[in-house]
């Protein structure tokens, strides 16, 4: 279904004159975007084509973001409906994309209480997004992309209800997955390479602790997506990580050492570690030390941690290698204090000559 300029602005003409025809002569105006989204909402259930229903769509993505939110919210249930049943009732991608990115904008328009959010429409809603995060490439890309938008609009506005129950919602994807069946785990942390920072602190732990379990399913790339999801997570720009969660993270990556000598997967494996182990040491507000300058690294873990990175310079490929090198640079210099060189030390001093 192309769609081309001329068209949209015929299709914006249309719908302009369809406005000022309803208008009372005493109180004409030009057209505003409520006034665009109140026409779209009636028309989209006329049965108009799927190309004019295109049309109008994309206008509707338009508008929504610059119409009253008292409009959007009263008008929510409808254009849902409307939408849900466009998605099922065509085949075409770019229609349905649309519909995807529609949808996302009413929902970020909606009030961010746990009351609309816990409620049967609104959840269906999400559900309808979630149901694409493992489609197509363009279709993944709109879910994910109106998702995000949420995520971050309840972010800011400190609201729990929809990024909870995205986090138990991803949780309840990698529970599923098997080594047959793990495509959907594999799209679901990809976009939580973006959308995991978003989540509330109740539930980045256990998504983190589920997804490092994937590693059971035996598929390299998808153990591999996991540990750069973490790494990515842990390098997000203005991320508040608590002592507490950086050191949950640093001992769950401890505890999920590859099982694979795939390269892709220790790279990202050590580079993660070294990013927690760098957080833990950042999450240290001032004056929070052992008294000796020393920070909230305790030192079994770092001993832990450092000798799961000598391991992997076991691996026959140069590229682990590096990457540990580059792991161990970046530890070093984080961690300053007395008690964490003399470890770093005695690491060092336990290498074999020809790596030293």
């Amino acid at each position: 279904m192309a769609t081309t300029e001329a068209a949209l602005v015929d299709c914006i003409g249309v719908l302009e004159d369809v406005i000022r025809s309803r208008q009372d002569a005493a109180s004409r105006h030009d057209p505003t975007p409520s006034d665009f989204f109140g026409i779209i909402v009636t028309l989209l259930g006329t049965g108009a084509t799927e190309e004019k229903t295109g049309l109008m769509l994309q206008i509707l993505a338009a508008v929504i973001p610059k119409t009253s939110s008292t409009l959007v919210r009263t008008y929510f249930k409808p254009v849902f409906q409307a939408l849900g049943k466009i998605i099922q009732s065509t085949e075409e991608n770019t229609l349905i994309e649309v519909c995807l990115t529609c949808l996302g904008l009413l929902l970020k328009e909606q009030d961010a209480s746990d009351g609309f959010w816990n409620g049967l429409s609104a959840l269906q809603a999400t559900n309808t997004l979630l149901t694409f995060i493992d489609s197509e490439p363009r279709l993944r890309k709109a879910a994910f992309k109106a998702l995000l938008a949420i995520a971050e609009s309840h972010t800011k506005q400190r609201a729990l209800a929809f990024r909870s129950y995205l986090g138990e919602f991803m949780q309840g994807v990698f529970q599923e997955a098997t080594r047959t069946n793990y495509r959907r785990a594999h799209c679901a942390v990809v976009f939580l390479e973006s959308a995991l920072p978003l989540l509330p602190d109740t539930q980045f732990k256990k998504v983190v602790g589920q997804a490092l379990r994937l590693q059971d399913c035996g598929i390299p790339r998808l153990t591999a997506a996991v540990y750069r999801m973490v790494d990515s997570f842990l390098q997000s720009p203005g991320l508040r990580l608590s002592a507490a969660g950086a050191r949950s993270v640093t001992k769950q990556l401890a505890a999920h050492y590859p099982s694979t000598l795939d390269v892709e997967t220790h790279c990202h494996y050590v580079s993660s570690l070294a990013t927690s182990l760098v957080s833990l040491q950042e999450a240290a507000a001032p004056g929070h030390s052992d008294g000796n300058g020393n920070g909230v690294v305790d030192v079994e873990l770092l001993q832990r941690s450092l000798a799961l990175l000598q391991r992997s310079l076991a691996s026959e490929f140069s590229q682990v290698h590096v990457a540990v090198a580059a792991a161990f640079k970046r530890v070093a210099f984080a961690l300053l204090g007395e008690a964490q060189r003399q470890a770093l030390q005695t690491w060092l001093a336990s290498l074999p000559a020809e790596v030293t």
